[in-house]
């Protein structure tokens, strides 16, 4: 492949890595005279058609992806038999050949990365798109220390392919999620386990489960619990983040990965965890193993093993006694060998019922079979798990062309699948379509007219600068590409030329926009930044500039910025009381805060035991008035309480 041309555009320059699905190339754009990276997919994928659409279309839904972690996808194009990815070139190395290099990484740097590979997933969940093999070897790092996270939706092509065609899938099985490994329902927080294992791989220098076969990784992905060594120097709330990001139930991890990314920054500014909050799901707290959601699963092949050196035994023992007493009769011989065939069958039967469940708690007639839910809204399939006895929570929403927005679409597990009392039943919602929109025509336009096009289509536009032969303000590159349809709110990408290199050019007003647009927009620029304080604007929001606008500058040039920052005032605590029930054993008490349209405590409690007063924190900023809606037993038609706190 070496000095090919690719697309008539980009000229392969060498190889610099190789996956599961594909090969990585380092090229050479001849359009834009840019080093840029690109994915071409093995072979063996390239007969598949429907995977080679569905791998076109997520690679497409990843370049809709705009934020500093994440590689920048330029173009997805088919050259004869040979399917191709164009991305941003990173200068740096993957992280597992990081830690292969250093061992252990140090606390701080693990947050740091951490904090950035965790910045890169909310910004793909805040679009529905979950990564779903996020490893080390997806993570880069590029020399100015940044961090870069690779093979955004690629992942879901693979998932949706034959496990049979790619072997190498199963190289991701050290950072699959229990879900991933038993084939079940896959969302955000799939993504969360998969990053609580990179942090665990960093924390120690190697991975948690390791074994001789992926089923067997698979498994104890499923049953075993994740354990540091007592001799290590890790923090005890770097262990309780990573336990929590890692809980064998989706349910327990953390809901968001901005949730996650809450509590490394309370390790990053050395602030303790408190140990009296109400909200449970706020801080990370020690958590009990998860004994209730382990699979148990019988290792056939550890039975056969101990079936064969029985019945070893059992024959060396018969040819002892029967050179002992070699004179007894044919007809003892017959009986003692059919007696043995009876007891080897009933070994064999028992084995076989202890591998099916034998007399315990899991056997068919203590299972129910799993209700249907699909086609009913969530209040009626409430109803219908209340009486069946299981309980039923939402795991996400997505469009759905069979059932009407508000019905449930999808369920996991099946209706009809055997499950125990007591489990939960996760289900899709359907959601309503959204408006689909035409990517309009831009390159070759000025940007004014270009954003305009934009916006008249009900688009977002991120723009990007860079050195081009093109005319100055001229667009030169859009992601989607013209005639796409996407969903309106979407953002285009859009690179626009600032003429030839060697001349001066124009200093674009960064002036009220945030840092990370004004570095994007100078980035060809040697930047300094300031910072000062202005309570009265946004914070982050660039103040001023030097050299101003308008002025001729040529690259590398320095351009001195002024960002807002200022401290925001510590919050205060107060302990907001509510009466409760005295005809009730036992409660559900919710309390939501109005003001972040959020619930900050839900748990079940005995009023007897609390002397019907239930004292709760909450927090708030000096001066600040806060709303909180209180409801009982999930009873959200009727608002039993409406306090509100002065801070």
């Amino acid at each position: 492949m070496i000095n090919k041309l690719l697309g008539n555009r980009y000229e392969i320059l060498e190889k610099i890595g190789e996956g599961g699905m594909a090969y990585v190339y380092k090229a050479k754009c001849r359009i834009l005279n840019r080093i840029v990276a690109i994915k071409m997919l093995k072979p063996e994928f390239g007969k598949d058609e429907e995977f080679i659409e569905k791998f076109k279309n997520e690679a497409q839904s990843a370049a809709s992806l705009n934020q500093q972690n994440i590689i920048n996808i330029f173009d997805v194009g088919q050259d004869e038999d040979i399917s191709y990815i164009v991305m941003e070139f990173v200068d740096g190395q993957n992280l597992k050949d990081e830690i292969h290099k250093k061992g252990a990484i140090e606390q701080e740097t693990m947050v740091s990365i951490s904090r950035q590979i965790a910045m890169a997933l909310e910004e793909a969940h805040s679009k529905k798109i979950v990564h779903r093999d996020i490893k080390s070897q997806n993570i880069m790092l590029a020399k100015n220390n940044m961090v870069k996270v690779a093979d955004f939706g690629i992942a879901k092509a693979v998932s949706s392919s034959t496990i049979t065609a790619v072997g190498s899938i199963m190289g991701s099985v050290h950072y699959f999620s229990p879900e991933q490994a038993r084939g079940g329902y896959v969302d955000e927080r799939s993504d969360v386990y998969s990053l609580g294992i990179v942090m665990y791989e960093m924390i120690t220098g190697k991975l948690p489960f390791e074994g001789d076969s992926p089923v067997n990784i698979a498994l104890k992905h499923i049953q075993e619990e994740i354990t540091f060594s007592d001799n290590d120097n890790i923090s005890a709330e770097i262990k309780d983040v990573i336990r929590k990001a890692t809980q064998k139930s989706a349910d327990r991890r953390y809901k968001t990965v901005s949730d996650l990314i809450r509590d490394l920054d309370y390790i990053k500014e050395n602030k303790a965890f408190e140990n009296n909050f109400s909200d449970e799901t706020y801080h990370t707290q020690k958590i009990v193993p998860d004994d209730q959601y382990k699979i148990l699963f019988t290792d056939v092949s550890d039975k056969n093993e101990i079936k064969k050196s029985e019945e070893s035994s059992k024959v060396k023992k018969s040819q002892k006694k029967s050179d002992i007493k070699s004179e007894k009769k044919d007809s003892k011989k017959l009986i003692m060998t059919v007696t043995g065939a009876l007891l080897a069958a009933l070994v064999f039967v028992g084995i076989i019922f202890m591998i099916n469940g034998g007399f315990g708690q899991n056997t068919d007639k203590d299972k129910i079979e799993t209700p249907e839910f699909t086609g009913k809204t969530f209040e009626e399939a409430k109803e219908s798990a209340l009486e069946n006895g299981v309980e039923i929570s939402i795991a996400g929403e997505e469009v759905n062309n069979i059932y009407e927005p508000g019905l449930i679409a999808k369920q996991d597990p099946e209706a009809g699948t055997k499950i125990m009392k007591g489990e939960t039943i996760e289900v899709i919602i359907s959601a309503q379509r959204k408006e689909e929109v035409v990517v309009p025509e831009l390159t070759g336009k000025k940007i004014e007219e270009a954003s305009k096009l934009i916006s008249d289509a009900k688009l977002e536009e991120s723009v990007e600068y860079k050195f081009d032969q093109a005319e100055e303000n001229i667009v030169i590159e859009q992601t989607p590409r013209a005639g796409d349809k996407i969903e309106a709110g979407q953002t285009v990408k859009i690179t626009v030329s600032m003429g030839k290199e060697e001349n001066n050019i124009e200093l674009p007003t960064v002036l009220g926009k945030s840092e990370q647009e004004a570095r994007n927009i100078l980035k060809n620029f040697n930047l300094k930044v300031s910072y000062r304080e202005d309570k009265g604007q946004s914070e982050g929001i660039v103040l001023s500039q030097n050299p101003s606008p308008g002025q001729k500058m040529s690259t590398g040039s320095e351009v001195g910025i002024v960002v807002n920052r200022y401290e925001k005032p510590k919050e205060v605590s107060y302990a907001m009381v509510i009466t409760l029930p005295k005809d009730k054993e036992n409660v559900r008490v919710q309390i939501k805060d109005v003001t972040k349209d959020t619930f900050i405590y839900d748990k079940t409690v005995k009023p007897i035991d609390l002397g019907e007063v239930l004292e709760v924190e909450v927090k708030g900023l000096p001066g600040e008035l806060r709303e909180y809606y209180v409801y009982l037993d999930g009873d959200y038609n009727n608002l039993y309480a409406n306090p509100k706190v002065q801070f």
